[in-house]
């Protein structure tokens, strides 16, 4: 499985980018392949948060239109949504301590 940062589907969608054309193709190629991508919601969120905020420098959407991006990704078979099971916390807690 392939999960998407949100930096990387930042630069595919902002033509602005000078990392933009080979953000876009590699995201193209990983959604319409065969291979699973995971999606996870904080990736998502992120996503979302950055791309409407007209106070962050890069190319901007509304609700409706980053919206209906999210729809299309979702549409694809091999996508999943990704959540953090019961046990999230704890582990994430360990990591933190031990790091």
């Amino acid at each position: 499985m392939i999960v998407l940062d949100a930096n990387l589907l930042l630069y595919a969608y902002d033509s602005r980018s000078e990392k933009h054309e080979q953000a876009r193709k590699w995201v193209e190629q990983v959604f319409s392949g065969g291979e699973l991508v995971g999606l996870p919601w904080q990736t998502v969120a992120a996503f979302i948060r950055i791309t409407t905020n007209p106070r962050i420098p890069g190319e901007r959407f509304t609700l409706e239109e980053v919206g209906l991006v999210v729809d299309q990704w979702l549409e694809q078979p091999n996508v999943r949504l990704l959540a953090p099971g019961d046990q999230h916390w704890a582990m994430f807690r360990n990591l933190l301590i031990a790091g």
